[in-house]
């Protein structure tokens, strides 16, 4: 009894001092070795084993160190990025889990914009999955094909485009097409597993048309709205994937996107849910002002880059547009949304001038009195500059004709009033041969 009292005391010692050891050098960052003193257990000596899943496991920092991100960055280093492309030239670059919001107007062309670049993915670069929640697949297979032919949507849907050709055209096996009630978020999932499985290491372009109506539980429409973006945000970058969203404007921002007034940064409140958009996208592209249909069908219209977290933003891109078609082509290079701004603002006070030269001498000839500067701008309603502009313009212009714009009188504060030649004959006024002063009130 007395032997083994003395033998269960030896063990107790034993194993007090291997935990000692295994601390020590645990905080050493060494393996751990047994000291020449104490003999290594034997399997008889040896605690029992346990499965990992037994031991506690412990709980995921929701934080990261400096140091640990070089070996994240590099582990990403090599994964491919999309060159979304129009025509074989390059639009935006977007790195792997990320996204472009593509916004426009209703019935701005938005679908036609993503499918294009799309269908330039899935030939070059790898699959696409898109998920239609508004059209049907056939519709938007119809559109792709007959963007490629030249043919309209009707045509296609009709069987009026060669049916060799057709095929031709939808040789894209590498695009996967969820529609309706089969677009929701875990059969877009599903596609994504299913390319990456059958086209390892390419990079999946990820559609979703539009991310307003996807499916949620959440009741309010912001929230809604905010919920569907996040969501796919963590799908994408769980997958390595990049997204390509349709997201619709609100009536305030579709008019000042088709009337010019949102280009550059400016265009990316256009979105419905302005604040998630923001939060997770990559880049955003907005659809805005169009010119008249030229004679060969097409029409100019500009893509403002409001955003561009890798490729810098504040940028309108000038496109052509073929609407029969659905077609898009860059037209030019990028230019800074404050150089197109301050391009138009002239051009629209150069439009309001011209407006007020045509204006002005029907006002001078229908007044009583010669008028001062001041009352032209009283009269018309127009900006001070802008009338003092015409009126320069027309006393320049005037070449003895009755509706000319003449100075008549003597000077008054420094400067003479304005009228008709026609109404300064009959009136006897006399006219003044010298130009327009500038400044003159």
């Amino acid at each position: 009894m007395a032997m083994n009292l003395s033998l269960d005391g030896v063990d107790l010692v034993r194993k007090r001092v291997e935990e000692r050891l295994s601390t020590i050098r645990s905080e050493a960052d060494e393996p751990p070795s047994y000291d020449d003193d104490i003999p290594p257990p034997t399997d008889d000596d040896a605690p029992p084993t346990t499965n990992a899943s037994d031991e506690p496991q412990s709980p995921r920092k929701p934080w990261h160190r400096m140091p640990e991100l070089v070996d994240v960055i590099m582990l990403r280093a090599s994964e491919p990025w999309a060159r979304l492309t129009v025509g074989d030239e390059e639009l935006v670059p977007i790195r792997a889990g990320g996204n472009a919001v593509v916004m426009g107007p209703t019935g701005g062309r938005k679908t036609s914009l993503v499918a294009s670049l799309a269908i330039e993915h899935a030939r070059k670069t790898g699959p696409v999955v898109v998920m239609s929640s508004e059209l049907p697949a056939d519709e938007f297979a119809a559109r792709a094909i007959g963007m490629q032919c030249d043919a309209s949507w009707p045509d296609v849907l009709t069987g009026h485009v060669p049916l060799d050709d057709m095929r031709r055209r939808a040789d894209l096996p590498r695009m996967f097409i969820a529609d309706r009630k089969d677009a929701t978020l875990a059969v877009l999932v599903e596609m994504i597993c299913a390319a990456q499985e059958e086209y390892p290491g390419q990079l999946v372009l990820v559609v979703v048309d539009y991310v307003q109506i996807v499916a949620s539980d959440k009741q309010d429409p912001r929230a809604k709205v905010s919920d569907v973006i996040q969501r796919i945000d963590d799908i994408l970058r769980a997958h390595r994937c990049v997204g390509l969203l349709i997201s619709q404007m609100s009536r305030t921002s579709s008019r000042a996107a088709r009337n010019g007034e949102a280009i550059g940064s400016d265009s990316i409140d256009g979105g419905a849910e302005s604040a998630a958009i923001e939060r997770t996208a990559s880049v955003t592209l907005s659809i805005g002002q169009s010119g008249p249909q030229r004679e060969d069908g097409t029409c100019a219209v500009d893509l403002s880059i409001g955003k561009g977290r890798m490729s810098g933003g504040d940028k309108v891109v000038p496109m052509t547009y073929w609407g029969k078609t659905g077609r898009w082509r860059i037209a030019g290079k990028a230019r800074s949304a404050a150089e197109v701004r301050a391009e138009r603002q002239g051009q629209s006070t150069g439009k309001r001038v011209e407006l007020h030269v045509h204006a002005i001498p029907s006002v001078l000839e229908n007044s009583r009195e010669p008028m001062s500067r001041r009352g032209v701008v009283s009269a018309t309603g127009g900006r001070d500059e802008d009338v003092r502009a015409a009126v320069k313009i027309l006393l320049e212009a005037a070449r003895g004709e009755p509706m000319d714009v003449v100075e008549v009188g003597k000077r008054q504060h420094g400067a003479y009033k304005v009228w008709t030649r026609h109404r300064a004959e009959l009136a006897s006024v006399p006219i003044v041969p010298s130009v327009v002063h500038q400044g003159q009130p």
